[in-house]
């Protein structure tokens, strides 16, 4: 039979019922675990350690946090905070509760500070509410003296206790373990990346070593090249605090980079800046085909060579790390690339640094060490020129993005900054540039406008073809999608004029039709030209003008060759990638048992659906997040619903996913969540109505899809409960049945506690369903002023659960139930000449719909009785239930009299 029905059909009765088997009275506490916040650098011997604990609970142990509690902080040796190892110091700082209906933080009052006690109020906590979360903040155990100050670590005990009774029950256990970890403290640890210095704007090494192009290579290039770089001024990685009593042992510091690679040797130089401003510095040098795990970090001056534009490394001031002021902070470094073969060099390398501080066990990697961070930086190895006069050799001011289309703009400018003549672009000379245009090639002589005459109105056609380099000297190229789109020039005439490109041959030979004079005074330059490019690297663009009367191949009419280098940006954190919440609904079958598993399929409410829209070149992922979510009660994501759209032409949903834990988005398009289903393994809490937030996340730029789902329990199909129940308002006397319809078991009641059946025990009559149907209910006439035995239930003197039922209030036989304890016995006297003495394990009240447990087991032989309470006479019902739970403690012969 399904006992759910059986039991909301008993639950919503307006009369008592009274039933035994269930809950103690007596407050279990709950146990948790509580784990380190990390959410702010704090003073551990004045300000103590946070620590944070997930629970659930509910009322009415959340009435006794909003009254009154006291908490106790016991050492990993047993000594009690106050009174044991801080005596006379409030040791417990803070406490704070947080709501499962919208994880809002209640701050709980300080009772007291002198004498120390650690009392707290929670009074600001919702009445009725849930607690999810309680965070406790402590001082933990401190040894020694100034400045040799020392934490006992080890696993600390969190035990919170009713202040205002005796004896108080202890409303929850917990334990915290404090490690060297926990009391220090570090700031903007994780992945970021490293900037150039300026005036650089990207990290490029000069893989060519013949500027002049005189095929003699330059007498002062140098294969040794450093490459600064910086960290965030605003976000930098700092080390705020170390353990108590411990100084910093730069033997533990560790630096590992990547990649491990056979075209060069490189060494990394960090630079740290103490809160005195003295610098301290740290070095990785890997060399070619060299486990990168194995290289030692060097800390020592005497040890290591700091590049000058870092400052000076000064044996006995610059790496005496155990001194250093706190906090120390880094601001940037050096990387050095040396011991290269030019043309065997990748066009780019992407750099990861992990530095971390090693754990006392050398055993235990990055993710256990007490800091840590991970930082990117992307080297261009390009065909590069810096010196004065290699004006065609560019590196574009901005960078490639790999979040956007394939195809970007880039300016480039030609204006010379270092060289002999400021702000002149590329001369070129137009009589030998193409032939020229009539008589307009002179470059000596200015040639006069005559009457009639202006600007010369015929064009020749010059040509850009773009070839991508495939290595870092430039020595073999491809063809690439790349192009240039237009070239501004200065000409005989005017300043800055742009001409287009009225025709792309095979995406990289682009035609451009240019006016070429120049005059005497005014030279023909190139300023700058707009390059369209697919991707980031080094392009060698060939620019010339056909003379079909003396040339017969392109080859033969180069007038100039460019090296433009385009960097890529080191991380994808500018992808755009907006998420759009959706509303949803989903129903739980209240016909199953609260603790069932239950697959719940869920549904978009009016078309309202949640979709993320990936605007970037890049595949992008989304991962469900248990910390953006919010869900009352656990649940198992099993699928969702999808249909993608695709937002730019040329695109696909080829290789897309819509998992139930992460949604993978190829470059522009968009997943649309249009339901889907998951898993409860119980009956979902409903909260104040609130919605369960289930969230899907990108961690690099915080953009996230939240399924906004409300939850119901679809109602059980049941029939109406019979009205009679004592009402206050208008008492009426209790209808029963005529005698000669009741069934009486034979067995009878007796409860000495409260006076029941003292002279004569209370008869026990069977309770049917009506007609012979639970759908129907219980025949609650066959109740009278007897005791009511549910069918159902076990029959006395049959093993399992029975289910007894009274009436209520001054007429019923349960008026004195409460009055009921621990151990208080019951007797029934049975038809087998048995009298039972069951002895009361457990009470309590509850709400009408929570009491799922009635007719489960309490022991092989076990009573529950239920009855109403809490008269309210505006709704004429009772709101409350009470519950006793008895099991059998012995049987014995007995004699009626």
């Amino acid at each position: 039979m399904n006992t759910k029905k059986m039991m909301l059909w008993l639950i919503t009765a307006v009369f008592l019922t009274l039933v035994f088997a269930g809950a103690a009275t007596m407050q279990v506490s709950a146990v948790a675990t509580f784990t380190l916040t990390n959410d702010d650098c704090k003073d551990v011997k004045n300000d103590g350690i946070e620590f944070r604990a997930p629970v659930s609970i509910t009322d009415p142990t959340t009435e006794k946090f909003r009254s009154n509690i006291i908490v106790e902080i016991t050492d990993p040796n047993g000594l009690v905070g106050s009174t044991g190892y801080h005596i006379g110091t409030d040791v417990v700082k803070e406490v704070a509760l947080y709501a499962a209906s919208d994880s809002t933080e209640y701050q709980c009052q300080q009772l007291t500070i002198t004498p120390a006690n650690n009392d707290f109020s929670c009074n600001s906590f919702p009445v009725g509410g849930t607690i999810s979360a309680i965070h406790v903040t402590f001082v933990p155990n401190i040894t020694g003296t100034v400045p040799n100050e020392v934490v006992v670590y080890g696993e600390y005990t969190i035990k919170i206790s009713e202040s205002a009774v005796t004896p108080a029950d202890v409303l929850l256990t917990g334990v915290a373990k404090i490690d060297a970890a926990s009391t220090a403290c570090a700031q903007n640890q994780g992945t970021g990346t490293f900037s150039p210095v300026a005036p650089a704007t990207a990290f490029i090494y000069n893989a060519n070593d013949d500027c002049d192009d005189n095929d003699i290579p330059d007498p002062t290039y140098s294969e040794e090249q450093e490459i600064l770089f910086n960290e965030s001024s605003t976000n930098p990685f700092r080390i705020v605090s170390f353990p108590l009593g411990e100084t910093i042992t730069p033997e533990r510091f560790k630096i590992v980079a990547s990649p491990e690679t056979n075209s060069y040797d490189y060494d990394i130089v960090l630079k740290f800046l103490a809160n005195d401003n003295t610098p301290y510095y740290l070095e990785y040098s890997y060399i070619q085909n060299t486990d990168s795990s194995t290289i030692a970090t060097l800390n020592k001056c005497a040890d290591m060579t700091v590049p000058t534009a870092l400052g000076t490394c000064t044996t006995g001031i610059n790496d005496l790390w155990d001194i250093t002021k706190l906090p120390i902070k880094l601001v940037g470094g050096a990387i050095t690339i040396n011991n290269t073969i030019p043309a065997l060099l990748p066009t780019q390398t992407n750099f990861t640094i992990d530095f971390y501080y090693r754990n006392v066990d050398p055993t235990l990697g990055y993710e256990n060490s007490m800091f840590h961070f991970q930082r990117n930086m992307s080297v261009q190895f390009s065909n590069y020129c810096t010196g004065t006069g290699n004006e065609n050799h560019r590196v574009a001011s901005s960078a490639y993005d790999p979040c956007k289309s394939s195809k970007q703009l880039f300016n480039i400018s030609f204006i010379d900054t270092t060289g002999p003549t400021p702000g002149v672009g590329i001369q070129l000379d137009p009589c030998n540039f193409g032939g020229g245009v009539g008589g307009w090639c002179a470059d000596t002589i200015d040639i006069p406008v005559l009457p009639g005459e202006s600007y010369p109105e015929n064009t020749t056609n010059y040509y850009f073809g773009t070839l991508k380099c495939m290595d870092a000297t430039c020595e073999h190229q491809s063809g690439t999608g790349s192009y240039v789109s237009s070239v501004v020039v200065n000409d005989g005439y005017y300043t800055g004029t742009t001409w287009g490109a009225n025709e792309v041959s095979r995406s990289t030979l682009s035609r451009i039709p240019m006016r070429l004079f120049q005059t005497a005074t005014n030279i023909f330059e190139m300023t700058a030209i707009n390059f369209v490019a697919d991707g980031p690297g080094t392009y060698l663009i060939s620019a010339f003008a056909t003379d079909i009367t003396t040339n017969t191949t392109l080859e033969n009419t180069k007038q100039l060759k460019l090296y433009i280098t385009i960097p890529q940006k080191d991380s994808d954190l500018s992808c755009y990638t907006p998420g759009n919440d959706g509303r949803f609904e989903a129903a739980w079958d209240g016909c199953n048992e609260d603790w069932d598993s239950e697959q719940v399929e869920f549904k978009a409410v009016n078309e309202s659906y949640s979709f993320i829209s990936n605007y970037s070149n890049k595949k992008m992922t989304f991962t469900l997040s248990a910390a953006e979510s919010f869900m009352p009660t656990a649940l198992e994501m099993n699928e969702l619903y999808c249909e993608w759209q695709v937002l730019a032409e040329g695109y696909s949903a080829d290789g897309g996913s819509c998992g139930a834990q992460q949604v993978v988005l190829p470059p522009y398009t968009r997943a649309i969540v249009t339901g889907g289903k998951f898993t409860m393994n119980g009956k979902p809490s409903i909260l104040d109505d609130k919605p369960y937030l289930i969230s899907y996340y990108r961690e690099e730029t915080g953009n996230d899809m939240t399924l906004i789902m409300q939850m119901s329990i679809k109602e059980c199909k049941q029939e109406k409960i019979p009205d009679t129940g004592y009402s206050l308002r208008s008492p009426q006397p209790l209808a029963g049945a005529s005698k000669s319809d009741i069934i009486f078991t034979g067995n009878s009641l007796q409860i000495p506690a409260i006076g029941l059946g003292i002279e004569t025990p209370i008869p026990i009559v069977h309770v049917s369903y009506i007609g012979g149907s639970f759908d129907n209910g219980w025949d609650l006439t066959m109740v009278g002023g007897y005791v009511g035995e549910l069918e159902g239930g076990a029959y006395i003197p049959y093993a399992g659960n029975s289910v007894l039922t009274g009436h209520y209030y001054s007429q019923g036989v349960f008026v004195n139930l409460t009055g009921l304890h621990l151990e208080d016995e019951i007797y029934i006297y049975a038809t087998d000449g048995m009298k039972y003495v069951y002895k009361v394990n457990n009470s309590f009240y509850t709400k009408p719909h929570d009491v799922y447990q009635l007719f489960q087991p309490n022991g092989e032989k076990s009573l529950t009785l239920v009855t109403c309470d809490s008269y309210n006479l505006i709704t004429d019902e009772y709101d409350n239930r009470y519950v006793v739970m008895a099991t059998l403690d012995h049987a014995e012969p007995y004699q009626m009299p």
